[in-house]
């Protein structure tokens, strides 16, 4: 990956599947900083990967958990500390722990240019489109336009990222 301008820190725990070939692929001159953990399920109704586009940052102790396939484009930047993934324990069963009903899940796309503040979380089923920013400390429960902002828990709209000219 190193010719491809791609720096990863040693430091990066990948759990889950033995093989990373299939399933990890980053774009040339992207940067995974230290401490981060990507998860790729190894159960057999799982389809995870973690592809992103050219010039993603993916800031420190950041979490990917691909329990289907998560997709983060080019020219995006992850703030330290986020937490994405793209599956849930099943808890449908009250009588069973629900460590041991599995997992469910839906896949997570991040468009080209997004932004996301320090210690966002992005949840299963998420889409967010080119061009949008997340403030810090958000919650992504439902998909987010293009360029907007969204911040909260959960995160709604702030406001568009490019404004309305001005009227004379």
């Amino acid at each position: 990956m190193r010719r491809q301008g791609i720096s990863i820190h040693k430091s990066i725990e990948l759990t889950g599947r033995a093989d990373v070939e299939p399933w990890l692929k980053f774009g040339t001159g992207s940067v995974i900083e230290r401490e981060c953990t990507i998860w790729c399920a190894a159960e057999g109704d799982s389809e995870p990967s973690v592809i992103t586009g050219a010039n993603v940052f993916i800031g420190r102790n950041t979490y990917l958990g691909a329990w289907k396939p998560i997709s983060i484009g080019s020219d995006t930047l992850i703030g330290a500390y986020c937490y994405i993934i793209s599956g849930n324990h099943r808890f449908g069963a009250p009588d069973v722990p629900v460590r041991t009903q599995g997992y469910e899940g839906k896949p997570i796309r991040i468009g080209r240019n997004v932004w996301l503040g320090a210690h966002v979380v992005v949840l299963p089923g998420v889409t967010i489109d080119d061009n949008a920013v997340i403030g810090a400390a958000s919650v992504v429960t439902t998909s987010v336009p293009g360029a907007e902002i969204w911040a909260g828990v959960p995160a709604r709209r702030v406001r568009s990222v490019f404004p309305s000219p001005a009227k004379e």
